[in-house]
């Protein structure tokens, strides 16, 4: 992810599975919180995040 080289496809696959987790783990932590945040604002940072990656 940090440099310009391609990543192998067993890279890959575990690049895929680590942002699973992340994205998993975000939403369980947003779930046990009491924030009054709407989901859709975070839906839009996990997105964001996510794209800012430019692994998708």
């Amino acid at each position: 992810m940090l440099s310009d080289k391609p990543l192998t496809r067993a890279k890959r696959h575990y690049q895929a599975h680590f942002m699973a987790n992340a994205i998993f783990g975000t939403l369980q932590y947003y779930l046990t919180l009491d924030y009054d945040r709407p989901s859709q604002e975070v839906a839009a940072i996990i997105a964001e995040l996510v794209a800012k990656l430019n692994i998708l």
